[in-house]
């Protein structure tokens, strides 16, 4: 979550319309505006396209964009106390309960961390696509984006071995509360 968050905060942002969140590319083609065929003389055209170099927000320091990385990766706590509360408690039924919650809830914040590091591929493509003599933030960018998807994949792998730790965990208890009714039962 720490390497994350070190990520979203390196990303350069600025505040919604400022010219400091763009930058111009010169893009050329045949029938760029004209939507003739290269091939029956339409001219070769020119245009300048807006880009973004920065992460627009409500403010300088902004993260409207940014709030599903930010919330995959403070979400990405609870589970592991879900399971410490779980160990905690010795009531059979409670105990069932919160680990079957807390593998639902695992599936849930690994699909919050895929969906956030498809949102920063989305705000830093142009920035860290494009050459930094255009724009000046590439390797703002390419840091914060690499740190986040690096902080995602860790947590991933994490919550896919936390998975693995409840199931396990849930089928012990599943067997011992079986065995429990079944010599109940049969006294």
């Amino acid at each position: 979550m720490a390497v994350s968050m070190a990520g979203v905060s390196e990303l350069p942002k600025c505040k919604y319309g400022h010219y400091t969140c763009y930058f111009f590319y010169k893009m050329c083609s045949y029938s760029y505006f004209n939507m003739r065929a290269a091939n029956e003389g339409a001219p070769y055209t020119c245009a300048y396209v807006a880009k973004y170099r920065s992460i627009e927000g409500s403010t300088e320091e902004g993260l409207d964009q940014l709030i599903m990385p930010i919330i995959a990766a403070g979400f990405s706590l609870l589970p592991g106390v879900t399971l410490l509360i779980s160990t905690i408690i010795r009531n059979e039924r409670s105990v069932l309960a919160l680990l079957e919650a807390g593998k639902v809830f695992i599936i849930f914040i690994v699909v919050l961390w895929v969906l956030g590091m498809y949102t920063i591929y989305q705000l830093t493509f142009d920035c860290r696509w494009y050459d930094d003599k255009l724009h000046g933030n590439q390797d703002a960018c390419n840091n914060g984006a690499t740190k986040y998807n690096a902080g995602a994949s860790i947590s991933i792998v994490v919550m896919v071995l936390l998975l693995a730790g409840i199931t396990a965990s849930s089928e012990v208890q599943r067997r011992a509360v079986r065995n429990d009714c079944i010599s109940n039962f049969g006294d």
